[in-house]
């Protein structure tokens, strides 16, 4: 009798390991979202197959009309953010990565009153982050109810690496501005979240093709907890 019962106890930890082996993370793979998803149809697909996308918007002061697009030649397809969110099944069910390329100061405030239109239509005001590199502009976002990405510097960019300054500036425009996280190149890590531990990181991990490496170097990040969203240009979800 004894020696079943040390036996049913074996049998019970080899299935509690087994279960553990094939365990799913729903809350890692819920941080890959979809990059430049500026397609209708695309975007239609990669809304149930990812947590969040990534748009390019360009705003057009003659029109004051935020279309969707990388460069601002790009107003000539004439997609409008808001037609872009009326082709989804359901905008309440996804998050959204707004990269506004010409977001400024002169314009921050009529950019943010044409989100908040589509935004608040949908309820889903709290499932936007605006993206841009002007701290000053997106205080402005900021101020109309907006949750804001404060696109940071990549050092390796500059001719003079001086970490120490980039270090500076960049916390000067996060006490000016306290945004809801920083954004950046993958590159950057783990620069970024070393120097800033205490803010969530937003990365894009693109233009990369879906090989097992980048695909282990995506899980490795995923598992950082100061680390929320990395956008890939994948078709399919990363598994985990």
């Amino acid at each position: 009798m004894h020696r079943l019962k040390n036996n049913g106890l074996i049998i019970l930890g080899i299935l509690i390991l087994l279960s553990g082996c094939h365990r799913s993370y729903p809350e890692y793979a819920d941080k890959i979202w979809a990059h430049k998803v500026n397609d209708t149809l695309v975007a239609q697909q990669k809304q149930h197959l990812f947590k969040g996308m990534e748009l390019d918007l360009v705003y057009s002061s003659y029109q004051n009309e935020l279309f969707v697009g990388h460069e601002f030649y790009d107003t000539l397809k004439g997609l409008t953010f808001s037609q872009w969110m009326s082709a989804l099944d359901d905008p309440a069910t996804s998050h959204f990565w707004l990269d506004v390329k010409n977001l400024d100061t002169t314009n921050a405030e009529p950019i943010s009153n044409l989100i908040l239109n589509v935004t608040q239509h949908y309820h889903i005001t709290s499932q936007v982050l605006v993206e841009n590199p002007s701290h000053e502009a997106l205080k402005i976002v900021k101020a109309k109810g907006l949750p804001v990405l404060l696109w940071v510097d990549n050092l390796y960019w500059w001719d003079n690496k001086d970490t120490a300054y980039w270090r500076q500036l960049t916390e000067q425009h996060i006490q000016e501005l306290h945004p809801n996280g920083l954004s950046c190149e993958y590159v950057l890590h783990p620069l970024l979240t070393e120097s800033f531990p205490n803010e969530n990181i937003y990365y894009w991990h693109t233009p990369c093709d879906k090989t097992p490496e980048n695909v282990a170097f995506d899980k490795k990040l995923a598992k950082e907890k100061n680390i929320k969203v990395i956008l890939v240009d994948y078709n399919e979800p990363v598994e985990f």
